[in-house]
């Protein structure tokens, strides 16, 4: 029994890999690093509730749980998977952030993001959500985190010598930690 815990808590990667202290980490701006667009629902928000609309086609919106998916329609994706949703406004969703990674619909109540010059993977992009969802208490009362305010907003995090994102050891550190070889 102790064997299949084990097995279960295993990590992706066996070597540890640990990160650089936080106050050796660089700021980049969210402009820098990610596309940046609101979401353009299909249907609105009630709508989405309905049953005649309900389907297996993710709808994202700006929610304090369930990977920020607030419903399931009956619609094609217009976004594809691999992407962030933030939550810009609304229901205390606001600065949130989950990573999706299946092709989803999303409301106006969202910001999703893509990587520019990097593929937001499932490390990659659990590790962001964490990281953003810590400017949650910002946005959370009343002010709102629109596209302009997202893009001029800084991000921490572990750079190369170079001075870019270190995607890498971003990546290899969330495989190094127990239970990652289910994410």
């Amino acid at each position: 029994m102790f064997k299949i815990i084990e097995e279960i808590k295993s990590p992706k990667n066996i070597e540890k890999v640990e990160l650089p202290e936080v106050k050796d980490w660089k700021d980049f701006t969210y402009g820098e690093l990610f596309q940046i667009s609101r979401g353009n629902p299909p249907l609105t928000a009630a709508e989405s509730k309905k049953p005649e609309n309900q389907g297996s086609t993710p709808f994202a919106g700006a929610a304090k749980d369930g990977n920020g998916i607030t419903a399931f329609i009956n619609k094609p994706a217009t976004y594809k998977e691999n992407a962030i949703t933030v939550g810009n406004s609304g229901n205390g969703g606001a600065g949130l952030a989950f990573y999706q990674p299946l092709p989803f619909c999303a409301g106006n109540t969202v910001n999703i993001l893509y990587g520019k010059d990097f593929v937001i993977n499932s490390s990659i992009g659990l590790f962001l959500c964490a990281i953003i969802s810590q400017e949650h208490y910002k946005y959370n009362h009343g002010q709102g985190w629109g596209i302009t305010r997202m893009k001029e907003s800084k991000i921490k995090l572990p750079a190369t010598y170079e001075g870019k994102p270190n995607w890498k050891l971003i990546e290899d550190y969330i495989n190094s930690l127990p239970y990652s070889k289910y994410i």
